[in-house]
């Protein structure tokens, strides 16, 4: 991986990230800019670096859907905790 690439706020935001472990909110306030600021810097800097799966969502692979909850009736409870309700 040859950073030299990077431009120096690239650098800076990949390291925080990667090496520090720390989060986007973190590295903005450190840096004094947004959260999304930080995350386009990230960006640029995978694609740079020649990770361009990193850089983007899959936008291919759907959401994970919640799991639908079935209603649950009172005539469907054991009678003694449907008796104490």
């Amino acid at each position: 991986m040859d950073m030299a690439k990077l431009t120096e706020k690239q650098r800076q935001v990949f390291v925080m990230r990667y090496r520090y472990c720390w989060r986007l909110a973190r590295i903005a306030l450190r840096m004094g800019t947004t959260r999304q600021a930080v995350h386009v810097l990230l960006q640029r800097a995978h694609l740079r670096l020649g990770f361009p799966r990193l850089a983007y969502r899959k936008p291919w692979l759907p959401k994970p859907r919640r799991r639908q909850r079935k209603p649950l009736y009172l005539s469907e409870l054991p009678e003694d905790v449907a008796d104490s309700l």
